[in-house]
């Protein structure tokens, strides 16, 4: 069995991932590289691409989204995601039961029941047309007594919405709705509903969900690899079990990473080791997948931080990667002086990477802002 050090894997999976000398053509290219990209934010999608695509382009990435080349829909694990076209049939399948769970969970939350949703759905339906509105201008373009006002007691307080806003969510989770739109600058997401067939047509969606699961699992080893099978589940949302299932022993080979015990599978082909670990400088956003598609994080976090880097929601922080390793995190501190980017460390950085992490700082907080902004770089007291 093949055995490779922590820091050969992490650049192995550096490149594969663009984040080292060579990049993506297109952000087409490399959502279908990255196989999926959890979008909670477009701005940090966006800025994940910008780390990956030579010349990244934010307007033709959303021109991408809006001539449907890319989809930015509810996928794996109730995420919102952009995947490529060809891949939203298995997206589909894999996350059908979970997403038809959340919509009927929804309904009947808010006490709606089959006759009122279908009344409000056919009204969605006929005011979206070939448009795309916000809630407020879709709740305010249909007919008298459609849209009625809804409160609900949780625990102490009160919750309120519309009938119209819980049937547009409940269609967005089972794909007959789009949210997001074209917003006026580039990366910014109106959040404006649209409808699916608009964008897609009929598109052909039934898959095996066997199937589904099967190749989601071998496009995830192949692009993500070494990956344990925890990692398969984390990134799937299904059963460690499963994940060991579906997975196709013919075309991966089974590595050790020093120092981690477990299992590690990549795809079957070149040797990891090709690639000499380096000591570049990334900052990486929230939600970026070199960092939250794997549950073990082991092999690139210092075990002290592990918990640092995701949040009881299941999101990832900023983070700031020295030669693929985890050696911090970073975010945009609005305070009332005047914006900076305050970096905080897990320890203090080898001679003469301080220029270069400040520099590499400015430029993160520049994508964000379209200004320079001064860098604050402090180490972290646990």
């Amino acid at each position: 069995m093949k055995v490779f050090s922590a820091p050969t894997v992490n650049a192995h999976i550096l490149e594969k991932q663009m984040l080292g000398n060579v990049k993506a053509a297109t952000a087409e290219e490399a959502v279908k590289r990255l196989v999926a990209i959890d979008s909670g934010s477009l701005p940090n999608t966006c800025y994940s691409l910008s780390l990956r695509v030579k010349n990244f382009n934010p307007a033709a990435f959303q021109n991408s989204l809006s001539s449907g080349k890319l989809a930015r829909i509810r996928g794996l694990k109730g995420n919102l995601q952009v995947i490529p076209t060809d891949l939203m049939p298995a997206v589909y399948a894999a996350s059908a039961e979970s997403r038809e769970a959340r919509a009927k969970s929804l309904l009947q939350g808010w006490g709606i029941g089959e006759e009122e949703y279908g009344r409000v759905r056919t009204a969605i339906i006929e005011g979206l047309g070939t448009k795309e509105k916000t809630l407020p201008q879709l709740k305010n373009g249909l007919k008298p007594g459609v849209s009625r006002d809804l409160v609900r007691t949780k625990g102490k307080k009160k919750e309120r919405s519309t009938n119209v806003a819980v049937v547009a969510t409940a269609m967005w989770e089972r794909w007959e709705l789009l949210r997001g739109g074209t917003g006026r600058a580039p990366c910014e997401d109106p959040g404006r509903y649209s409808l699916f067939s608009r964008r897609f047509g009929k598109m052909k969606l039934d898959m095996d969900r066997h199937e589904a699961v099967k190749k989601l699992a071998g496009q995830y080893v192949a692009a993500y690899g070494p990956v344990s099978a925890e990692d398969i589940a984390w990134w799937l949302g299904i059963p460690v079990k499963e994940a060991l299932s579906v997975l196709d022993r013919k075309a991966v080979e089974q590595v050790e990473v020093e120092g981690i015990t477990g299992e590690f599978f990549a795809a079957a082909g070149p040797e990891i080791g090709d690639i000499r670990p380096g000591s570049g400088i990334v900052m990486l956003a929230a939600d970026d997948p070199y960092v939250k598609a794997y549950a073990r994080r082991e092999r690139f976090v210092p075990s002290l931080y592990l918990d640092r880097m995701i949040t009881r929601f299941g999101e990832s922080v900023s983070t700031v990667l020295i030669g693929g390793a985890v050696a911090g995190t970073w975010h945009i501190d609005r305070e009332m002086e005047g914006d900076l980017v305050d970096v905080e460390l897990f320890g203090p950085v080898a001679e003469g990477s301080d220029e270069r992490l400040e520099r590499a700082a400015d430029e993160a907080g520049g994508f964000f802002t379209g200004d320079h902004m001064p860098v604050r770089i402090s180490v972290y007291k646990r």
